[in-house]
């Protein structure tokens, strides 16, 4: 007896995926680092959200042969701009990020279906930041990565962490523990240096 491929004929699931744009061929894609940001909230003395950005967002989105995907993302924490400069110095130091011993965090999601860049959904994966590396779950949010492997692709992806996991454990009482994270990436066009 034939097995029967879950749509079908196996021509029509081509079709199908052709048609819906997901289709995914192996190979990697770097951030446009022009395009591409960073940025982090967090609550000061329980009233007002602090906020900052990180520039320098580099990293790659690569899928493999078995049509899985993973995203890689280092960012330069030494470069960290504030919306009020008063925190800029603070924020640097070795009371939060330490830019000075650890001038880069890391992202490195699990393996995933590369249609999630489309549809969004949960991103698993692992946040190293000042010498520590936790478990993380971020949120993927929809968007129009719809042929990763080469039409145009941007990621959005937000999610918290504890600081206090990272060992930011200082201005506990005026400083909340919570901090927001977002990425916006956009993948460089296919053939870009």
């Amino acid at each position: 007896m034939k097995r029967r491929h879950w749509c079908g004929w196996r021509r029509g699931c081509v079709l199908l995926a052709a048609v819906c744009g997901l289709t995914a061929q192996a190979g990697q894609r770097s951030f446009d680092p022009f395009q591409s940001s960073a940025g982090f909230s967090v609550r000061v003395l329980w009233l007002h959200a602090v906020r900052g950005s990180i520039g320098d967002v580099d990293g790659v989105l690569t899928i493999d042969a078995a049509h899985r995907a993973r995203v890689e993302a280092s960012i330069e924490v030494a470069l960290i701009k504030m919306d009020d400069p008063r925190y800029l110095s603070t924020i640097r130091s070795a009371d939060f990020f330490d830019s000075a011993r650890y001038p880069q965090m890391h992202f490195r999601s699990a393996l995933f279906d590369p249609a999630l860049l489309a549809t969004g959904g949960a991103l698993d994966g692992w946040l190293s930041l000042r010498g520590v590396t936790r478990p993380v779950r971020f949120e993927l949010l929809p968007g129009n990565c719809t042929a990763p492997a080469a039409g145009p692709c941007a990621i959005r992806v937000r999610g918290s962490v504890r600081r206090s996991d990272f060992g930011m454990n200082s201005h506990r009482f005026s400083v909340a523990d919570q901090v927001q994270l977002r990425l916006a990436i956009t993948l460089a066009p296919v053939g870009s240096p």
